[in-house]
């Protein structure tokens, strides 16, 4: 029977995938937009039933594999990015000095963490920082995950990791190349400073590329073939050898005479051309439009707080460094036609649309000890796969709040659960359909934001068991180090 509940609920993913890929969003949907939670991570639950573990775990590398483990703490996450089916959330955390930094795998359909993926180095495991950092994260429609690591103490040495994702949940590493190493020590703080924000991958004709943007002291694009990406090469095509060194004298990119500071997070539209954000020496911020050889500067718009960006339809959309709004420009005239307001965020650190469904990583920071993942949902089938896509989520959370475990259900429980998952579906696709355009939609009074909030959370739709659903944990982390 779990075999049977298995293949139904696949087959029902696959049948939405299918329908939600015929769909078109307009940009009016998209300056429409209205965000709501859909993931909540909160650092109340760090080291709940690993606190006694916990120092073998972090210096020995060792600690006892079991069903629960919540060892994946919740604070600043810069590296995001969804599957290209909106299946998987893909979640780097630095965490401070305390706590696992890496890539957290979460299963969206279940509400489950499949997978931690993150280097660790034993040798040059240095006081509070023998874990990597991931700040930038991409995934393209094969299945690949994209990683930029870098030393959490940000010295001497950048790598870049690529994983395939499993029908199981987990990602398994297919290679890890250097991106950038000197004669220094990896980690030691002699040397060059280094550190990764943007990752972005694309596929432009028959080749797939990976865009990694370095910085602090080494301000370099790199652009790699990953069309085989069991072996990334760097595309010599692009820049000078593969490269664009913004520190170089000769570098062509820039812009009335300045210089770029800080490389940020990127877009990479599918003829190759680079929208990146970045920050100027002497001030400024905004984004930078480079032609698809990587040798020409076609644009710079001026963006007070750009941080992170997609290029969706005829907009551009730029997240904010402060994490309020994305802002919304017109993609040929550079002119603010809107904005989205983001609920509550440290900063916003990327932006995704996927099945006409709009994503968007709000996230924390030392003092704001929490993640949101926010999602919009563009139209009306959009807005139904997303109900259905929460309806589960309850559901599967529901049967744990229950005393259930979801991977040992009886056979009367995995139907309990079918049911009442599919119940759920079908009831959001009839809301859905009775709010579609050229129908009456029924009149109700919409809750005030405090009675929003209590619902979900930050003005959420969600039920409180979705919302909760990554704090708790309350079911197979499985935890797999990488070591150099």
């Amino acid at each position: 029977m779990k075999k049977c509940l298995a293949i139904i609920l696949f087959a029902a993913l696959c049948l939405s995938c299918l329908c939600m890929s015929t769909w078109a969003a307009t940009d009016q949907e998209i300056l429409s937009a209205e965000l709501q939670g859909l993931f909540f991570q909160d650092s109340d639950f760090i080291y709940s039933d690993v606190a006694e573990d916990y120092e073998a775990w972090w210096w020995e590398d060792y600690v006892e594999e079991t069903d629960s483990f919540p060892m994946a703490a919740y604070i600043n996450m810069r590296g995001f990015s969804m599957s290209a089916d909106g299946r998987y959330a893909y979640m780097g955390t630095l965490n401070g000095g305390s706590g696992v930094r890496g890539v957290v795998v979460l299963d969206t359909q279940k509400g489950r963490i499949t997978d931690l993926y993150y280097t660790y180095n034993e040798i040059n495991a240095l006081e509070g920082s023998p874990f990597s950092y991931a700040k930038g994260i991409a995934a393209d429609e094969r299945g690949y995950v994209y990683v930029g690591f870098a030393y959490s103490s940000n010295y001497n040495y950048l790598s870049l990791g690529v994983a395939k994702q499993e029908e199981n949940g987990e990602l398994t590493e297919i290679c890890q190349i250097p991106v950038y190493q000197n004669e220094y020590q990896p980690g030691d703080s002699i040397g060059t400073k280094i550190g990764v924000n943007g990752v972005e991958v694309a596929k432009v004709g028959d080749k797939y590329y990976c865009f990694v943007m370095s910085n602090y002291e080494h301000d370099v694009l790199y652009c790699y073939d990953v069309t085989d990406p069991a072996n990334p090469v760097l595309n010599k095509d692009f820049g000078f050898e593969g490269m664009i060194d913004f520190a170089d004298e000769d570098c062509p990119i820039e812009l009335d005479g300045k210089k770029l500071d800080e490389g940020q997070y990127m877009a990479v539209d599918d003829n190759g051309t680079v929208w990146l954000c970045a920050s100027l020496q002497g001030g400024g911020t905004g984004i930078i439009k480079i032609d698809p050889a990587g040798t020409t500067c076609q644009a710079y718009i001026e963006q007070s707080g750009a941080y992170s960006i997609a290029h969706e339809g005829n907009y551009l959309l730029v997240g904010l460094k402060d994490g309020s709004a994305i802002e919304v420009l017109d993609d040929s005239t550079y002119e603010k036609v809107g904005s989205i307001e983001v609920p509550d965020a440290d900063r916003v650190t990327r932006i995704q649309l996927i099945n006409d469904t709009l994503y968007v990583c709000g996230a924390g920071n030392d003092s704001m000890t929490y993640n949101y993942i926010y999602a919009a949902p563009l139209n009306a089938d959009a807005k139904a796969a997303f109900d259905a896509q929460v309806a589960k989520l309850n559901a599967y959370q529901q049967s744990e709040d229950d005393g259930e475990e979801t991977e040992t259900e009886t056979e009367t429980d995995a139907e309990a659960t079918t049911e009442a998952i599919t119940d759920a579906e079908t009831e959001a696709t009839t809301q859905a359909q009775t709010n579609a355009p050229g129908t009456q939609a029924p009149q109700t009074d919409a809750p005030t934001e405090t009675e929003a909030q209590q619902q979900g959370g930050c003005g959420s739709i969600i039920g409180s068991g979705a919302l909760i659903a990554i704090s708790v944990l309350g079911a197979c982390l499985i935890v797999k180090k990488k070591k150099d």
